[in-house]
């Protein structure tokens, strides 16, 4: 994987994966004097993700859950269905002003629904095409003015070779 991604973001990529040693309580607790809640969201963007609400700051930490919309989303791992799900949840969580995600600046509760507008077309798109290539291709035709196009392309590249016939 390191091999691939460094193939098309160069050295900007690490040489060595870094494993965590500790281990995060998925609980209500209080950080730096801060209070925070630890949500796992499963099959979205990846297998698992962290979910991070600081509650009297009104932010939503979603990293790789929620989207700008001047960028294209990974959708490596095909599971649209589910994820269009857990973003329909997010919607329904309390009045959270600013949400942190991974790939951009901090966003609004909009970034939510264009995230699941882009889903439901690359699910679409997902389930017409016949391999990686044409999946791009379409992709980024039906986005051309998003930002990170090599997204398009390492998420087709390991969605189907992942689940080369999954459409959901």
């Amino acid at each position: 994987m390191l091999a691939r991604l460094r193939g098309l973001f160069g050295d900007a990529i690490t040489r060595r994966v870094t494993v965590p040693t500790g281990n995060i309580e998925l609980k209500e607790q209080t950080v730096a004097g801060a209070r925070c809640e630890f949500r796992e969201l499963s099959d979205v963007e990846s297998d698992t993700q962290l979910l991070v609400l600081l509650p009297d700051q009104k932010v939503m930490m979603a990293f790789d859950t929620i989207y700008s919309a001047t960028d294209h989303v990974p959708t490596l791992a095909g599971h649209f269905e589910h994820w269009l799900a857990v973003l329909e949840d997010l919607k329904t969580i309390g009045d959270y002003d600013e949400i942190v995600i991974g790939h951009n600046a901090p966003t609004d509760r909009s970034a939510i629904d264009t995230t699941a507008a882009y889903l439901h077309k690359a699910k679409q798109i997902h389930a017409n095409s016949k391999d990686a290539a044409s999946y791009a291709d379409n992709l980024k035709a039906a986005f051309p003015n998003r930002a990170m196009p090599e997204f398009v392309d390492l998420s087709a590249s390991l969605l189907y070779m992942a689940r080369p016939s999954t459409a959901a």
